[in-house]
């Protein structure tokens, strides 16, 4: 989808095939960098389960307290049961 998006972008149209590499590497990046950050605050969150209570579980506790039912529930899944 980026790469249609940008299309127009593309000046030379001998080099598409570089182009759209270019696009895909950047995109792969990109994602192995979120993944790594997602990664980091499941050990975090994890550590938080295990260990005595701290006041930064509680604060988190609270916070996901405050969101709406669907996005806790998103949430939780995901971070606290894959």
């Amino acid at each position: 989808m980026k790469a249609y998006s940008a299309l127009y972008q593309l000046k030379e149209p001998a080099y598409f095939a570089t182009w759209l590499y270019k696009i895909l590497i950047r995109e792969c990046l990109h994602y192995m960098k979120k993944e790594k950050r997602a990664a980091q605050i499941v050990v975090e969150l994890q550590q938080l389960q295990h260990d005595e209570p701290t006041p930064q579980f509680h604060a988190l506790y609270d916070a996901l307290g405050e969101l709406k039912e669907n996005y806790r529930s998103v949430l939780l899944l995901h971070y606290f049961y894959d």
